[in-house]
Order: structure tokens, then C-alpha cells, then sequence
């Protein structure tokens, strides 16, 4: 089964023991995946041309190059700067180069500008603003990127709430929801992603969520 990538940002409401889904916004065409492409095509460009090596025609060096930059983004959200070293699989050439984090977040700029639309279509459906919203909650790894971490906190003027790990609460919510549709566990909030009017004496969180 192919996963489809989605950047959503969902606007949630806590009343006693219930949450509702009071507005949301995504982009069912935009996800990590994309991220780890611009991640691809950045380690290509800067990659010498002396090697005698065409990559993008080679389906094997394509994955490997994927699974290169995966590892790229991941190392940029925790450096400034990261080594990318690529080996061939059909023989002992061998490309080393360096990408600063500036320049990530630079080749994402397109990307970063679509994360806006979502945020403020979810706002514009629950008849909030951002001075609403109690907390920022990231959800998926690709959240952990510095340059959405800052989108968000320019747009909403808060940090986001960063105890929890993103890449576990995809997880763990399933196992909830699955637990809850089963009938195993009771005692913890029903979950209702219903749309519904939001009383403004209520508290509103805000939960950005990545499908990779």
C-alpha cells in the first residue's frame, strides 16, 4: 500500500474528557517525502562532475541517493552543516561533499511556503486566531526540521511544545485509537474529529501533523 504524504494542521479542543477536531488545514500533496527530494536533488547538484558517474539514470543509485538524504535531514536538524558521502554500488567511486543547513533551508523555501496556507485555513475554520491557540504541538519527524519549527513560531508567535517526541505520538495515537475502536481501553479521552462551533472559554491546542 502507497502512503500518502499530508501536512495537516488541526485545531483541537479539550471540553472534561472529550477532544474535537474544531478546524483544520493541509496539503494532501506535500510531506516528508518531499523534503528528503529536495534533499536528493541538492546532494546530486553539489556532487563533482569528474567522477563519471550520471546517478539520476541508475534506479539503484537513485534509492541509495534517497536514503542519503533521509539521512542528510535528519543530521541538519541537529547541526548546522553535514558531510554527504555517497558510495557506488557498481564500483569503487566514491563522492564526498558538504551542505550547510542554510542551504537546505534555502533549496525549501517553495516547500516552506506551502506550510502557511494550511495554518491559516485551519484558523479561518474554527473562527480563531493565533492568540487562541494554547500550545503548538508537533507531530511526525519531519517536524523536527528547524526552519518549520521557526515558520511556526513566526506565525503564531508561540514555541512549540517540544516534550514529546513527534515520531512516537504518530504511534501512539494509533495504538489509542485502536485501542479505543476495539473496546480495550475506556479511560482515557474519546476522540470525536468532528467539526464543531468553538467556544472561545474552551482551550485550543494546535497540533501540526506529518504523514510520512
Amino acid at each position: 500500500m502507497t502512503e500518502v504524504p499530508c501536512y495537516k494542521f488541526s485545531i483541537m479542543s479539550t471540553i472534561f474528557r472529550l477532544v474535537l477536531e474544531v478546524g483544520d488545514g493541509e496539503d494532501t500533496h506535500l510531506g516528508g517525502d518531499d523534503f528528503d527530494k529536495v534533499g536528493i536533488f541538492s546532494s546530486y547538484a553539489l556532487m563533482p562532475r569528474d567522477k563519471g558517474m550520471d546517478l539520476l539514470k541508475d534506479k539503484q543509485a537513485i534509492q541509495r541517493l534517497t536514503e542519503t538524504s533521509e539521512k542528510t535531514k535528519m543530521e541538519l536538524s541537529s547541526f548546522t552543516q553535514t558531510n554527504i558521502s555517497y558510495v557506488a554500488c557498481n564500483g569503487p567511486k566514491h563522492i564526498k561533499t558538504t551542505i550547510t543547513r542554510a542551504k537546505f533551508e534555502e533549496l525549501c523555501s517553495d516547500l516552506l511556503d506551502r506550510l502557511k496556507k494550511p495554518v491559516e485555513n485551519a484558523l479561518r475554520d474554527a473562527k480563531l486566531s493565533f492568540k487562541d491557540l494554547d500550545e503548538v504541538i508537533l507531530v511526525g519527524g519531519s517536524t523536527r526540521i528547524p526552519a518549520i519549527q521557526a515558520l511556526l513560531k513566526k506565525m503564531t508567535g508561540k514555541e512549540a511544545y517540544v516534550t514529546i517526541n513527534p515520531e512516537e505520538v504518530v504511534a501512539l495515537g494509533a495504538a489509542v485509537k485502536a485501542g479505543v475502536l476495539a473496546g480495550d481501553v475506556s479511560d482515557i479521552y474519546s476522540w470525536m474529529y468532528v467539526k464543531t462551533p468553538c467556544n472561545n472559554d474552551q482551550k485550543t491546542t494546535q497540533t501540526i501533523q506529518n504523514n510520512r
